[in-house]
């Protein structure tokens, strides 16, 4: 079902900021179920293959051909970010599972290779790399955007200009109840705020890698990396976005950014 709505939003879907992504004006996005969906069609296929991963036949060839799949409906939207997690995550839970290191290395080369060509193919893509190169050698002529967020991290100091009180998100910076919510956190917080935030999302991440330890079977814990692998990788792309680490991407912040199906798939 998550393949055929995938396939399907890019005929019927509505488009939003140059992407076709989502259904019902954009509140339904299907690549936000792909991530869930993918790691439960993983989890099982890897735990019933057991110690046989570690067989190109019966390991890395057929992952990938998954993995592949999924990733290229989603980069049809286009939508780069979500398919590069998405491999990522995959290729974590391919990696705990059990599988030949060499193989891991062999699809880890090749699946970065093909990203590589593909933001450097995808103008879009293309074009926020270019613009995060000009940031690193001249802050001043980063994205609006991206220097947008920056003032508002910086304007919220240590503790921040109170809670409701933030002016960036009236029109200054775009975005800011989705992919920017971070750097409000950080202008109404301030640091202690921010840090608050990312403690609050690593004491997720090892309750989950708690739940993992704990599971029953091979497929409850596969299921608990997945998860934690997902949010996790997620939030981390999103600071690392705002605060202009990587080049700037539509990731949304879990439990954080406003939101139906990232929010709704989050819980």
């Amino acid at each position: 079902l998550t393949l055929v709505a995938l396939a399907l939003v890019l005929f019927i879907g509505r488009v939003y900021l140059g992407a076709v992504r989502g259904f019902f004006e954009g509140s339904f996005q299907p690549s936000e179920v792909a991530k869930l969906a993918t790691i439960l069609y993983i989890a099982h296929w890897l735990s019933s293959k057991g110690d046989r991963i570690q067989k190109v036949t019966y390991g890395l060839l057929p992952f990938s051909v998954i993995i592949g799949v999924v990733c290229a409906l989603i980069v049809q939207q286009p939508d780069l970010s979500t398919a590069i997690l998405i491999a990522i995550i995959g290729f974590t839970m391919f990696f705990v599972a059990g599988a030949d290191w060499r193989q891991f290395a062999i699809a880890g080369l090749v699946g970065g290779l093909v990203f590589l060509f593909l933001i450097n193919t995808l103008p879009h893509a293309a074009a926020r790399v270019e613009s995060f190169t000009e940031t690193l050698r001249d802050p001043t002529q980063a994205s609006w955007q991206v220097q947008q967020a920056l003032i508002a991290l910086g304007l919220g100091g240590w503790t921040g200009v109170g809670l409701g009180s933030s002016i960036q998100k009236f029109g200054a910076l775009p975005l800011a109840h989705t992919d920017g919510v971070f750097a409000i956190v950080g202008d109404e917080l301030g640091i202690v705020g921010t840090l608050v935030v990312i403690c609050l999302l690593a004491m997720l991440v090892w309750r989950g890698i708690r739940a993992a330890q704990s599971a029953r079977d091979s497929y409850g814990f596969l299921l608990a990396v997945g998860i934690t692998c997902w949010l996790a990788y997620q939030a981390l792309i999103n600071v690392a976005v705002i605060t202009a680490v990587i080049p700037f991407t539509g990731i949304p912040l879990p439990f954080l950014s406003y939101g139906g199906s990232s929010l709704l798939l989050s819980m």
